[in-house]
């Protein structure tokens, strides 16, 4: 009888992980499609952002259903930008007051993106995260607030180039983005403690100065690819 009970018991345990792995990869799969509508078409992805990034009458952005996506704004005469019809390489710059949609997520095969010299505004979207073939983000330049979102998915992260915003709070753990090469956090309002990079050793450039970091510097020794650190203008000690 006791054996029994644990039989029941167990399979009563095993329905019930079933069943809430089901409904957690349902949501998934809901919040995936509300995100984007278009799953991979990234043309009509872009096309549903064109009236966020560029609201002002006639805009700047020459995008539209009829133009190749290859002859579009900020893909235009990029060598790569568009393979077998995805987008992989998207470079705006001097846009407006706008903030960054958070559907930039579902240009699934990007592998560089950057919104330079603007006037972006509001946080970075954490679903940035989630673009695992990106090389290099950049949104230098511009008016942005709040932290910096979880990056550590982005192993295949190159290029970080996030200075000249408003960015507060501390900097994330990067000891994931094992491919980095260029950190530049610089011109911000970050706080807290320096991260541990001790595993990023093909990091050639840090630059974190003018924000106000504190503590001590952590130990650097194993990068040896190091060609440029920067981090005056702190409360380093």
């Amino acid at each position: 009888m006791g054996a029994s009970l644990d039989n029941l018991w167990s399979c009563g345990r095993l329905f019930a992980a079933f069943v809430l792995l089901f409904f957690t990869l349902f949501a998934h799969s809901v919040s995936a499609q509300t995100l984007c509508p278009h799953g991979t078409d990234d043309k009509q992805t872009l096309l549903a952002l064109k009236d966020t990034l560029d609201p002002s009458p006639g805009g700047s952005l020459n995008w539209d259903d009829s133009i190749d996506l290859a002859q579009w704004n900020g893909i235009a005469n990029i060598t790569g930008s568009v393979v077998n019809g995805r987008v992989e390489i998207l470079s705006l710059s001097n846009l407006g007051s706008v903030e960054i949609p958070s559907e930039f997520a579902c240009l699934t095969n990007l592998k560089n993106l950057s919104i330079v010299s603007g006037k972006l505004t509001g946080s970075i979207p954490t679903e940035l995260g989630n673009l695992t073939q990106l090389q290099t983000l950049a949104f230098r330049g511009n008016e942005l607030s709040g932290t910096i979102p979880d990056l550590s998915a982005l192993t295949s992260l190159q290029n970080l180039y996030l200075w000249g915003n408003e960015l507060s709070g501390t900097i994330p753990d990067l000891g994931a983005l094992t491919s980095l090469q260029v950190l530049y956090l610089n011109d911000n309002q970050l706080s807290g403690t320096i991260p541990d990079l001790g595993a990023l050793t093909g990091l050639t450039y840090i630059f974190l100065y003018t924000n106000e970091l504190s503590g001590t510097i952590p130990d650097l020794s194993a990068l040896t690819s190091l060609q440029n650190l920067y981090l005056r203008d702190n409360e380093l000690s």
